[in-house]
């Protein structure tokens, strides 16, 4: 049974770790490999950081619940964000005009696209 777990981290880590179109195995074929065949898989594994790629564009598909036991305590952003079931249900609803992307460290265009006008007498942006 030790054997079967530990066969079971080794996949889970090899899922997270590193997602592969190439070489894919399956978790059959891990359970079956003996230990010197996870040592074989785990060496061929590469690590693939995040590079700031885009991301694919997925399918809109589901349904998201959220429930509450308690009423809202306001519908206003502010007082809702120091209330956590209250802002689980206030966020949803609705929709920033931007966002940002720490990552990237920019601004994201989401209802609406930002446009900077700069009043060079005034000093002003």
């Amino acid at each position: 049974m030790k054997q079967k777990n530990f066969l079971f981290l080794i996949a889970v880590f090899l899922i997270l770790v590193s997602c592969s179109a190439d070489n894919e195995v399956s978790l059959e074929d891990i359970e079956n490999s003996s230990p010197e065949g996870l040592d074989t898989l785990l060496s061929k594994t590469t690590s693939k950081p995040w590079k700031g790629e885009v991301f694919s564009p997925g399918k809109v598909t589901g349904t998201w619940n959220s429930a509450m036991i308690k009423d809202p305590k306001s519908f206003n952003l502010l007082v809702a964000e120091r209330d956590a079931e209250t802002n689980a249900i206030v966020n949803s609803m609705h929709d920033f005009l931007l966002d940002y992307d720490v990552i990237r460290r920019e601004w994201k265009a989401r209802a609406a696209s930002p446009e900077i006008v700069t009043d060079e007498t005034k000093g002003t942006l």
